[in-house]
């Protein structure tokens, strides 16, 4: 099975890399993915800057996201 990558926009569904559970974008691949594979796939939400795993609901958020910006952390950035 090729990798579930959630960076790859043409994936429906993704895997997430703390709980290893698969997730999808919506919530009618969500249904198809948890019939064909047997397996419960949740439906995962967030931004164009985070995901957030249906499952574990870890907050995925690459280091050069603009939602890691001190306006929205009130945190200075360490770089």
């Amino acid at each position: 099975m090729p990798k579930l990558d959630r960076n790859n926009p043409e994936r429906t569904l993704w895997e997430c890399p703390v709980c290893l559970n698969i997730n999808a974008w919506d919530w009618d691949e969500a249904d198809r993915a948890s019939r064909l594979l047997k397996v419960e796939v949740k439906c995962a939400h967030g931004s164009g800057f985070d995901n957030i795993c249906g499952h574990c609901g870890a907050d995925l958020v690459h280091e050069d996201s603009p939602i890691l910006a001190e306006c929205y952390t009130h945190e200075p950035r360490e770089k």
